[in-house]
């Protein structure tokens, strides 16, 4: 379980990243040809493919209310830009809560 939420840092970054670069988001949502795609791009849908594996495998733990608002998250429009940092905002406060409810005996 320590391994699957030492994962967690990696998508917080993710988040920031879509929530200062929306333009760049907005580009790759709308991008129609694949081939096209420079290598940011690429790693852009590979992260959000092995992001939404990891949401689906949190379902089963404790914190599955989270992972479950995070997946409906994935169902919201995200075509301009106040949607993509809305979805930003909202995943990154989440993803703090399930770390911090995951290792709150720490503290």
């Amino acid at each position: 379980m320590n391994l699957f939420f030492a994962l967690t840092p990696l998508f917080l970054y993710f988040e920031l990243i879509s929530f200062a670069h929306t333009d760049k988001v907005i580009t790759v949502v709308n991008a129609v040809k694949l081939a096209d795609k420079p290598v940011g791009m690429w790693l852009f849908l590979i992260t959000s493919w092995l992001y939404l594996i990891w949401i689906v495998i949190g379902l089963a733990t404790p914190q599955w209310l989270l992972f479950l608002v995070l997946f409906l998250l994935g169902f919201m429009p995200k075509h301009t830009r106040l949607m993509i940092r809305l979805d930003a905002v909202i995943s990154i406060i989440l993803l703090l809560l399930a770390l911090i409810n995951q290792y709150h005996h720490i503290l």
